[in-house]
C-alpha cells in the first residue's frame, strides 16, 4: 500500500504527496482532530467518495490506532 507518491511540478520541482486516506489518517492522530481537521477530513470524503479506497483507510486506521474516530466520523457523516 503506498501512502505517498514522488512527483515533478511545474518540470523541475520535485516532492511528495501523500494519498487522501493518509491524509485523512494524519488529521485523526492525536494532537490533530481539530475543528479545521475536522472540516478538511469531510472535504476529502465528500469530494473524494468515489475514489478512496475504504479498505486501505480502515487499515490504516487500525494501524495507527485512529479506527474508533474514523468510525465515528463514518457515523456522524451518515446522520
Amino acid at each position: 500500500m503506498a501512502t505517498k507518491q514522488h512527483v515533478t511540478l511545474l518540470d523541475n520541482l520535485a516532492a511528495w504527496l501523500t494519498c487522501p486516506e493518509m491524509q485523512i489518517i494524519a488529521k485523526l492522530l492525536p494532537g490533530m482532530r481539530s475543528e479545521t481537521d475536522l472540516l478538511d477530513i469531510k472535504n476529502i470524503l465528500l469530494t473524494l467518495q468515489d475514489e478512496l479506497d475504504r479498505e486501505i483507510l480502515f487499515q490504516l486506521a487500525r494501524k495507527f490506532n485512529v479506527e474508533q474516530e474514523l468510525t465515528a466520523l463514518f457515523r456522524r457523516s451518515v446522520d
